[in-house]
C-alpha cells in the first residue's frame, strides 16, 4: 500500500506538469482570421493607386484606367480593352511583372484575351 502513495503522486505531479504546459502552448497561439481585413481608408487607397499606375509607366503597360471594385479587388483596364483584376493583398510588384510576363507570352503566341484575373493563386484568362 505504500508504494502506491508515491506512485499515484508522481502521476499527479506528471499530469499537473503537462496541463501546464499545455496551457503556455496555448496561450501563445495566434488566431487568424478567414475574412480579410482591409485597413486602407481613402488616403491609402489613392495611394495604391497612384503606386499601381507608377509601376504600370516603368514596366510599359499601357493601360487606360485603373478603379477599385469591391473591398480589395481593382481593376486595370488595358489599352485594347481588357481588364485585368487584381488584390491589394497580394504583392503588387510580384503581380505586375507577372502581368508582364503575361502579356508578352500571349502577344507571342498572338492569342487575345478579355479578362485576365490575378486574384487567385493561379491566373484566370478569358479569351476573345
Amino acid at each position: 500500500m505504500r508504494l502506491y502513495v508515491p506512485v499515484s503522486f508522481i502521476a499527479s505531479a506528471i499530469c499537473i506538469l503537462l496541463i501546464f504546459i499545455l496551457i503556455q502552448g496555448l496561450s501563445n497561439t495566434k488566431i487568424i482570421s478567414p475574412i480579410p481585413i482591409s485597413f486602407f481608408d481613402a488616403s491609402n487607397e489613392e495611394n495604391f493607386i497612384s503606386n499601381l499606375e507608377k509601376i504600370l509607366q516603368e514596366k510599359k503597360i499601357a493601360y487606360s484606367a485603373v478603379s477599385k471594385l469591391q473591398h480589395t479587388t481593382y481593376r486595370i483596364k488595358l489599352a485594347d480593352g481588357s481588364e485585368v483584376f487584381i488584390s491589394s493583398q497580394k504583392d503588387i510588384n510580384k503581380e505586375m511583372s507577372s502581368l508582364q510576363f503575361i502579356l508578352k507570352r500571349l502577344t507571342m503566341e498572338g492569342k487575345e484575351f478579355t479578362k485576365l484575373d490575378l486574384r487567385f493563386d493561379k491566373p484566370v484568362i478569358i479569351f476573345k
